[in-house]
């Protein structure tokens, strides 16, 4: 089942996985991009946020520089986003 917390490993707005400890998700709120890095816990994963944006460009430069080896893929997807979040645009495809 999908949730709607951010925090929860099956958070319903993810936009993309960038490697094992590191995804993107869109707010809850539907206004910006979220950098998440993966969270031990007792009873499964969380996600903690680490950075937040509205801009694709920003988005990048806060991946890259924060979670190291970002899958090919998954860097190709983040550039396919809109220049600018957009509520309900948030995700590409």
């Amino acid at each position: 089942m999908n949730s709607h917390r951010e925090s929860d490993d099956s958070y319903r707005q993810v936009v993309v996985i960038l490697n094992e400890s590191w995804r993107i998700v869109e707010c809850n709120m539907a206004v910006q991009w979220i950098l998440q890095r993966a969270k031990n816990k007792r009873c499964g994963r969380a996600w903690a946020s680490e950075g937040f944006c509205r801009s694709r460009e920003a988005l990048i430069r806060l991946s890259t520089g924060k979670s190291g080896q970002i899958e090919p893929s998954a860097r190709t997807f983040l550039d396919t986003l809109p220049t600018r979040f957009e509520q309900n645009a948030g995700r590409a495809g």
